[in-house]
């Protein structure tokens, strides 16, 4: 399931998605998408039997799509005629820059050249006995009876899986780390479905609170980048962020320090959902020997 508030760029003759019902005359849908992202989008693409449901924020309209064939088409087949739009932009540039969820055009394919040989299916093995490794010291916490918050625990397992395949650290040895990645991904869902999004840098507590977190995110991977450029056992590493910077473009040259950054922070949203979805792991814990 993906969704987009830019218009696709070529020409078309097919008149717009009708929009789903419950649709408020000046917010649109934008109460029941901050109030619950997921399942505001997946009651949307739900009201739609081909797999494209219109909705609105404020008076923006926005397209969500949910079924594989359409979603392929958007993503990879016909993904230069669907633009990120200023509302995705404005909301993930503050921390992602001009990575591979902003970028656009060349930068964007040159980007996701780099990339996606590292989430290929050829590679999630190796990933895999880290990420049953972590869930099944995740479920060991749950041995005795006990009352928990399902959503806020699988967060953590995420943000524990993530950091362990990005950088070989565990973000439950850095909570203050964990907690402004959590809160600036936040800090972008809001961005995206508010219907007046304020610039980040207009002081509102909410804005004052998301640079602090920024500034966090980025100053702790690009320490993390230069303590792994001096380590002597850097080619013994596994994991992501190694793969990184041990890529070369097409003219040879290596990954700079500034694009590695931003690969990072790219991957910190995007690397669990991938692996999961390219090689069927979300039932891997119950399959692994």
């Amino acid at each position: 399931m993906t969704a987009s508030t830019a218009p696709a760029r070529a020409t078309t003759t097919q008149a717009p998605p009708p929009q789903a019902p419950g649709s408020s005359l000046l917010l649109g849908h934008a109460r029941e998408l901050q109030k619950d992202t997921i399942t505001a989008l997946a009651g949307l693409s739900e009201a739609a039997a081909d797999g494209v449901a219109g909705f609105r924020i404020g008076p923006g309209r926005a397209v969500v799509v949910s079924t594989a064939a359409t979603v392929r088409e958007v993503l990879i087949e016909r993904a230069a005629d669907y633009g990120r739009g200023k509302r995705q932009t404005r909301a993930l540039e503050p921390l992602m820059g001009q990575g591979l969820l902003v970028g656009e055009g060349e930068t964007h394919a040159r980007q996701h050249r780099i990339v996606l040989p590292h989430l290929s299916p050829r590679q999630v093995p190796k990933h895999a006995d880290t990420i049953v490794a972590e869930a099944e010291r995740f479920l060991a916490r749950w041995s005795e009876p006990a009352e928990v918050d399902l959503v806020a625990e699988m967060n953590s397992l995420t943000m524990d899986i993530v950091t362990q395949l990005l950088f070989s650290a565990s973000s439950r040895d850095n909570r203050a780390l964990a907690r402004a990645i959590t809160e600036a991904f936040a800090w972008e869902m809001h961005a995206i479905t508010s219907v007046v999004g304020l610039p980040l840098w207009v002081p509102t507590p909410r804005n004052r609170r998301a640079r602090r977190n920024i500034a966090l995110i980025r100053r702790w991977i690009a320490e993390f980048i230069t303590q792994r450029r001096a380590s002597p056992d850097r080619a013994e590493t596994v994991d992501l962020l190694t793969d990184l910077m041990n890529t070369r473009y097409e003219d040879g040259s290596g990954m700079a320090r500034r694009s590695a950054l931003r690969r990072g922070t790219d991957r910190v949203g995007r690397v669990p959902g991938d692996l999961r979805r390219r090689a069927g792991l979300d039932a891997l814990p119950a399959r692994h020997p």
